[in-house]
């Protein structure tokens, strides 16, 4: 070994110190599981727990192995061959409710819920057998085995405009634009105006109190309308 060393370099004084050069991290930019007993992920544990659903899709839930690694937040969904990932950005930087949290499966979607305000709710799809996600924020209601998700749409968020919210049929994927006359102005959170959402197999019900005008917000005008899901 010592004619190794005296071909290439010189060997170090007595006196010289040398530091140690680390070995490159094997998982650096690759996604790893969170490590929860890292005290910057308090709580997520509570929100982001791995999941084998009774159809045997697999939820992991990750972190990429980089500076993004407290910021970002990844969803795997996995059976088989079949596998897609959904990016998170910046959600573990704001309150844990933000982080989509797995509540059912239907035969063609894994459906999760999380926040998107204080006052605003969400449901994430995640398209089995594919790597299709959709996000629905402002969601009223929901019904994981129709496939429907019932939301006020960018229309209806709108304080001079008439009240509109979408259902849309995820299973067909199409969207129903239910329309109505009054404006929804009593309520910052739009949502509100809203008192009942019916979801059968064949159609949907929405039942809405809204206002004439801006001039006239103390009248009330009740108003129904439905979509069929053909």
């Amino acid at each position: 070994m010592a004619s190794v060393f005296t071909l290439g370099c010189n060997p170090p004084n007595a006196d010289q110190q040398t530091t140690p050069v680390p070995l490159p991290d094997a998982n650096a930019g690759k996604l790893i599981p969170i490590n929860f007993s890292d005290s910057n992920y308090y709580e997520i544990q509570s929100y982001a727990h791995d999941t084998l659903t009774k159809d045997g899709w697999l939820i992991k839930y990750l972190v990429k192995n980089d500076s993004s690694r407290y910021k970002d937040l990844y969803i795997q969904w996995s059976k088989g061959n079949n596998k897609g990932l959904y990016h998170c950005p910046s959600v573990l930087e704001y309150r844990r409710y933000f982080i989509p949290e797995y509540i059912g499966e239907n035969n063609q979607l894994l459906f999760f819920e999380h926040g998107c305000a204080t006052d605003c709710g969400a449901i994430l799809t995640l398209q089995k057998d594919t790597t299709k996600a959709v996000d629905y924020p402002h969601v009223i209601s929901y019904s994981i085995p129709h496939g429907v998700v019932v939301f006020v749409n960018q229309a209806g968020q709108q304080d001079g405009a008439p009240f509109e919210v979408s259902a849309v049929d995820l299973m067909k994927n199409k969207e129903h634009r239910l329309k109505f006359n009054g404006l929804c102005m009593a309520a910052a959170y739009k949502e509100q105006c809203v008192d009942t959402v019916i979801i059968m197999k064949n159609k949907v019900v929405v039942k809405a109190t809204l206002t004439v005008n801006d001039y006239n917000r103390d009248k009330e005008l009740p108003e129904e309308r439905m979509a069929k899901l053909k």
